[in-house]
């Protein structure tokens, strides 16, 4: 499929190019998927430098708003004409056979191109070529294409934050935010999806979409206030596992604390808005020694994260730890032999930051379990709310 080929092959930053008649539609990766406008402004200089004929830039991703109406000036200036294009999606248009919605931006006068992009990605969208079969390609202007992705994201992330915030009220009154989130999630209008609490979203998608909108109402003279609490409540939450630590260890100067995960998500080796970056800064602070795994991720983390204790598996780490934490739910993490796993610590804790283990099963282990607003006995989160244990992108978006 011929979109297919230029989205893989976007994955390496180059640009792509369909066309004929004098005409080309050039996909730029490196136009879009920032905040800062400069990167699109040299994208799009770099292409002046080249044009000889009739030439539409697409960005795949999304900028602030208006960045996209704005790159559609910078080639024409080159002598050639040109509309500004943003492409966005909600759990789409990031790749061949995960589309949902694709968002398509079309500039005033951008005719032929946008024919052109919206029969290139509407086969993504039918069922047999792997997309969600009933999903819409939404046609719009260039700014309210941009407005649809970020606001969607910035939607999720709040939603994150609400049921993280609910969490914590739960381990002050003793309720279980699994149940809770089990109970809200029967009303229709709320539905069960990104009820997940854990120690805070990550990744570059939510991430640069919350503050992409941030500032973009800041710039415009809108202090978005909800979105300000958003953020916040997100890097505060990431801080409480050292709290929890805290509570059942003391002082944490000298304990040794294994980590099991750093990639933001699991099936990732992304870093981008990881919560271990935020919670092993931390444990360093409080004098710690801190022993990490991840299975993919360990390369992108150790330019990150100096100082730390890289492992070479799951057994490995929690040697000797006086608590191991469960920062990226992977499934293999899931699956490890707990017994195995108490025999060779020297402590008994375990602290669950995606409330994606089975309590029943560390307590038969004989350790001690600590959820993020779950109680030691219940039922696994995934199993009360009817999900597999590696949930949605918790952190996600990436």
């Amino acid at each position: 499929m011929l979109l297919g080929g230029l989205v893989r092959n976007g994955r390496d930053r180059r640009r792509q190019s369909v066309g004929g008649k004098g005409r080309v539609l050039r996909v730029d990766e490196s136009a879009g998927g920032g905040i800062e406008f400069e990167s699109r402004n040299g994208a799009a200089d770099s292409i002046a430098e080249e044009v000889d004929r009739e030439e539409e830039m697409v960005g795949r991703g999304v900028d602030a708003d208006g960045h996209g109406l704005q790159a559609g000036g910078v080639v024409p200036q080159a002598g050639e004409r040109s509309a500004g294009h943003g492409i966005g999606g909600n759990r789409g248009v990031q790749g061949v056979g995960d589309v949902e919605i694709g968002i398509l931006g079309i500039g005033d006068d951008g005719g032929w191109a946008g024919d052109a992009v919206a029969g290139l990605y509407r086969p993504l969208l039918a069922a047999e070529h792997g997309g969600a079969g009933s999903a819409a390609l939404v046609r719009t202007d260039v700014a309210s294409a941009e407005m649809i992705k970020l606001a969607a994201n910035a939607f999720l992330a709040t939603k994150i934050s609400f049921i993280n915030e609910i969490t914590n009220v739960c381990e002050e009154v003793g309720a279980d935010v699994v149940e809770v989130a089990r109970g809200m999630g029967l009303d229709e209008r709320i539905g069960h999806r990104f009820l997940h609490a854990g120690i805070g979203y990550g990744g570059s998608c939510f991430t640069k979409d919350v503050s992409a909108l941030k500032l973009l109402a800041g710039n415009s003279g809108y202090h978005f206030l909800l979105l300000a609490a958003v953020i916040e409540v997100n890097e505060l939450q990431k801080r409480r596992v050292v709290a929890k630590l805290q509570r059942h260890l003391g002082s944490l100067a000298g304990r040794r604390v294994a980590l099991l995960g750093l990639a933001f998500k699991p099936h990732t080796d992304d870093m981008r808005g990881a919560a271990s970056l935020v919670l092993a800064a931390r444990l360093q602070a409080e004098g710690a020694r801190v022993h990490v795994f991840d299975p993919v991720a360990e390369a992108g983390a150790r330019e990150l994260m100096p100082g730390l204790e890289y492992a070479g598996s799951a057994m490995e780490v929690v040697e000797g730890a006086d608590a191991v934490v469960l920062v990226t739910e992977w499934p293999e993490f899931i699956a490890l032999d707990w017994p195995a796993v108490s025999g060779a610590m020297a402590g008994d804790l375990v602290i669950d930051g995606r409330n994606a283990l089975d309590p029943r099963v560390i307590a038969a282990a004989g350790l001690r379990y600590d959820g993020i607003g779950h109680s030691a006995g219940a039922q696994p989160a995934a199993e009360a709310l009817g999900r597999p244990l590696v949930a949605e992108a918790v952190g996600s978006g990436g």
